[in-house]
């Protein structure tokens, strides 16, 4: 009979046990999965966040500002009396040499990376970018406006190099008031003048059929664009989401209505991807900068080697309270448990 009741005491303490470490150690588990998923999410949340403050500062302040020295500057040298007759002596007697040596000379003054001048026809006469030589402006609100005295600054496509200019284009006038040619200047926002705006990130301004045609040759060469030159490409084609997506949507808004929000404000697409081990978050911006449609994608990276660390440390946090959760709840139950079989074996 003492045995029986020995075995019933035995199998009532390790039901009570098991019973109190499953209702225990369960919900405390499960409420530690939850909050390593949310502490992951967490993290995520705000390397996305100082990406978006990133992209803001690059705009505003990187291309912005751009944007407003290329107006200072080329407000200045059109006035420039060395420039006036420079200009003069190539319009009037046909000799350009004394032009092209003084623009080449005083761009590095300025502090541009293009600087240019335009005949009243709109054919580019002389060019830092050589390449750029005769090509005609006539179409362009650049020269139609600077023809009439209107200072314009805006984005220019360079189709040769793939790159976006920021110009800004000036009159050049004799003493009588007339324009005799226009002056134009401005940066090339190639891959090394964007990182400058990113710290240790990476940053591309594309053409959207630039984008897309990319995109087709990823998907017949099985290629991801060149990495040597910027990794946020590659990635960018990966995720068509970050660059082709909000592009449309903006596009289709700012068609309907240009005074609407969904035109006029930022419209960002921000993802985590994991490249290996390695995180990078990416950011997928429509530029209009004034214009009423928009003409690029902006796209920026930030390397997020400390993500791994981060949630690693996390991770590691919670399955140490795991285990001290578990460990004072053994004892618990074997506290519990004791109290409660005691009384009947006596």
């Amino acid at each position: 009979m003492d045995v029986v009741w020995e075995v019933n005491v035995m199998s009532i303490t390790k039901k009570l046990g098991g019973g109190f470490l499953f209702f225990v150690l369960a919900p405390i588990m499960a409420i530690l999965a939850i909050n390593q998923m949310e502490m992951k999410e967490s993290i995520s949340q705000s390397y996305q966040n100082a990406l978006r403050s990133e992209v803001t500062k690059v705009i505003d302040l990187g291309l912005g500002g751009m944007v407003q020295t290329a107006r200072n500057i080329l407000d200045d040298a059109s006035q420039d009396p060395r420039i006036i007759a420079a200009v003069t002596v190539a319009t009037q007697e046909k000799n350009g040499q004394p032009m092209r040596d003084l623009i080449s000379a005083v761009k590095k003054d300025f502090g541009l990376t293009v600087l240019e001048v335009v005949g009243t026809d709109g054919v580019i006469l002389f060019s830092t970018q050589p390449h750029r030589n005769g090509l005609n402006m006539a179409q362009t609100e650049q020269f139609k406006g600077a023809v009439a005295h209107v200072q314009k600054t805006g984005f220019i496509h360079d189709d040769a190099t793939e790159n976006y200019i920021i110009l800004s284009s000036m009159s050049i006038k004799n003493p009588a008031g007339a324009a005799i040619a226009v002056l134009q200047g401005g940066f090339i926002l190639d891959h090394a003048k964007l990182r400058e705006f990113v710290g240790q990130g990476d940053a591309v301004l594309l053409k959207q059929e630039i984008i897309e045609r990319k995109m087709k040759q990823a998907a017949t060469t099985a290629q991801e664009g060149d990495n040597k030159l910027s990794p946020t490409l590659g990635m960018a084609l990966r995720t068509p989401r970050v660059a082709m997506e909000p592009f449309q949507d903006v596009m289709t808004a700012c068609q309907a209505n240009q005074a609407a929000d969904a035109c006029q404000k930022l419209h960002f697409h921000i993802s985590m991807e994991q490249t290996g081990e390695d995180y990078l978050v990416i950011a997928g911006v429509p530029l209009r900068m004034e214009q009423p449609l928009p003409f690029a994608s902006l796209l920026v990276s930030q390397p997020v080697a400390q993500m791994k660390e981060d949630i690693t440390r996390s991770r590691n946090h919670g399955l140490m309270m795991a285990g001290i959760f578990s460990v004072l709840a053994v004892l618990m139950g074997l506290l519990l448990t004791r109290s409660i079989v005691k009384p009947l074996q006596l």
